[in-house]
């Protein structure tokens, strides 16, 4: 059975490097251009030039800032 609880990382909102907090997703109709944005750039690229998605928004970048489990922080 799987629960549906808070880990220990969530409840303390911990910075959480797998995902840079600029990193957005569209939805609807919007979605047909790009499925991801970066509120940095409010464009379908990061500040970098590169194109924003989880795949590459890392912390490799010189842009990424890394997200907080709860939110986006």
């Amino acid at each position: 059975m799987r629960r549906f609880t808070r880990s220990p990382r969530q409840a303390r909102g911990e910075a959480d490097p797998a995902f840079c907090r600029h990193l957005q997703a569209r939805a609807g109709p919007a979605a047909a251009g790009g499925s991801y944005w970066c509120s940095k750039t409010l464009r379908s690229d990061g500040p970098d030039g590169s194109a924003a998605s989880p795949s590459s928004c890392t912390d490799e970048r010189a842009c990424f800032e890394a997200g907080t489990v709860e939110g986006r922080g």
